[in-house]
């Protein structure tokens, strides 16, 4: 795993399942970035990269039996550094999500569902939470005058959830 800059202590994260929903559980560190090899049983991983002055990201990781995660991107044969944002860098209501493998489709149940596979998404910044009615409103009503400035909404984020285990 690379950084950019280098030098960012990497922590892993085992989920497991506790009544029913997938907690990250602390498996210990990895070390400090670049890491070229680390053998880590199959599952599903959160790894931490925090580097003083900048702020951590998440990279979620699945490794298949038989199977290994590198990060290389397809076409390359190296793989992509994760740019770690300084702090300040984002608002305090953005995340990074770094670029990496994702698998996208393959719920039947889905309207005009796509086959499951596994895909390169580039690294993008996302809002923490949803856009929500008083968000909105504080948008538009930043480039009107005409807005109330109260409102009967509460402008509080939702309750964060974790995710679920689906009954087989």
């Amino acid at each position: 795993m690379l950084t950019e800059p280098p030098g960012a202590e990497l922590r892993l994260y085992r989920f497991q399942a506790r009544d029913r929903m997938l907690l990250p559980v602390a498996a210990g560190s990895l070390g400090k970035t670049p890491i070229h090899a680390r053998e880590i049983p199959h599952g599903s991983y959160r790894l931490e990269l925090r580097l003083p002055g900048h702020l951590p990201v998440v990279v979620p990781v699945e490794v298949g039996r038989q199977a290994h995660w590198d990060g290389v991107p397809p076409g390359e044969r190296a793989p992509a550094p994760i740019r770690l944002p300084r702090v300040g860098e984002l608002d305090d209501d953005e995340i990074l999500v770094p670029a990496g493998w994702c698998w996208v489709g393959g719920d039947p149940y889905a309207f005009g569902p796509l086959p499951a596979r596994l895909l390169w998404v580039d690294a993008f910044v996302i809002g923490r939470f949803p856009v929500t009615i008083p968000g909105r409103t504080g948008v538009v009503c930043g480039q009107s005058r005409r807005c109330s400035q109260t409102s009967k909404w509460s402008a509080r984020p939702p309750h964060r959830r974790r995710p679920r285990l689906r009954r087989a």
